[in-house]
């Protein structure tokens, strides 16, 4: 299995009894992983699923739905997402700026329903302070 190198992503997968060499002595264990690889390189975490390195992967809803249910994503048809959610709760993210101001290059992003079937644009509400589209 393949994990992003997100402390909270790993504290989910132990929270619903996954384990793997580092914690497989912790109370609570349910299902024993061979191998759990942490990715931190952006670019492979699509590649190293849809190439079969790994038979599944941990990642932050938004970051796969893209690559899934978009017909201009190379990973399109050839990774899915599971339905569900295997945190307790839903996460919020939100981007940082500098504290001095100026050119603003974050944006806020709304929590949405990104459940598969779900008719969000994800493209949508990410205009910028400043009036300019988001990139």
């Amino acid at each position: 299995m393949g994990n992003i190198t997100d402390p909270a992503a790993f504290q989910v997968l132990e929270d619903r009894g996954l384990r793997w060499s580092s914690n497989e002595s912790k109370a609570g264990g349910q299902n024993k992983l061979n191998n759990l690889i942490a990715y931190s390189d952006q670019s492979r975490i699509h590649n190293c699923l849809a190439d079969g390195v790994v038979d599944a992967f941990g990642v932050d809803l938004p970051i796969y739905y893209w690559a899934c249910e978009n017909f201009g994503s190379p990973w399109f048809g050839k990774i899915e997402i599971v339905p569900g959610n295997l945190a307790q709760q839903p996460y919020y993210y939100t981007m940082a700026v500098n504290a001095w101001g100026g050119r603003v290059i974050g944006y806020w992003q709304k929590p949405m329903n990104l459940s598969p079937g779900s008719n969000n644009n994800l493209n949508a509400d990410r205009s910028r302070k400043d009036g300019r589209a988001q990139q």
